[in-house]
Parts: structure tokens; C-alpha cells; sequence
């Protein structure tokens, strides 16, 4: 059964900083597992219990089997920083995932939550 945040918005997912908002709180993920969305939703909920406000998630099936990448929009610029810290580069099912700042914020009005 997919994870409860895993249902697909329409539009857009990135845009200007939410209101309020300070400091950088999107990281995006590269050279992840080829899996599916719901295992990447419930990866981030074991992983950042009640940080995470919202991914997008993109999972390529070409020929060049590209990996999976995503963005994720932490709750604020000091748990991105926490996020990255502890999980810049890492192992995950025999695949090296990469974690660094993304160059655009995720519009939390637009993406999975």
C-alpha cells in the first residue's frame, strides 16, 4: 500500500520561498536506488520523523536506467543543515546517494506532502 504522502500533485514544485521562510531548507538527493516513491516517503519518515514538509521525487525509466533523484523542503534551514550533516553521502541498497543544497527552494504548495 503506497505511503500516505506519496499522492501526485499536479504543477510545478519549485518557486520563490515560502512566506515566512528563512535560509536554505531544500536538499536534493542523487544517485539514489532505483525505487519507488512510496519507499523513498517512507525512507524520509524513518529518517526525519516530523521534518520533512514536503518532496518531489523523480524516478526516470530510460534507457540510460538514470538513477532516481528528489527534492526535499525540511521544516526549516536549521534541520536542513542537521539533514545534510548526517546524510551528505550514504550507502542505501548498494547505491551511494549524494545530499547537498538544492539550487531552487521546493514551493510547499506544489509538491508531495
Amino acid at each position: 500500500q503506497p505511503h500516505p504522502r506519496a499522492a501526485a500533485t499536479a504543477g510545478r514544485a519549485f518557486g520563490a520561498r515560502a512566506p515566512g521562510a528563512s535560509g536554505r531548507r531544500t536538499l536534493h538527493f542523487t544517485g539514489l536506488p532505483f525505487v519507488e516513491q512510496a519507499t523513498f516517503e517512507a525512507f524520509l519518515e524513518d529518517s526525519f520523523p516530523g521534518q520533512v514538509e514536503c518532496s518531489k521525487f523523480q524516478l526516470l525509466r530510460t534507457s540510460e536506467g538514470r538513477a532516481p533523484k528528489a527534492w526535499v523542503l525540511f521544516a526549516d534551514s536549521a534541520v536542513a543543515a542537521a539533514a545534510l550533516a548526517s546524510h551528505r553521502s550514504f550507502e542505501w541498497e548498494g547505491s551511494q546517494v549524494s545530499v547537498q543544497y538544492a539550487r531552487v527552494e521546493l514551493d510547499p504548495t506544489r509538491c508531495h506532502r
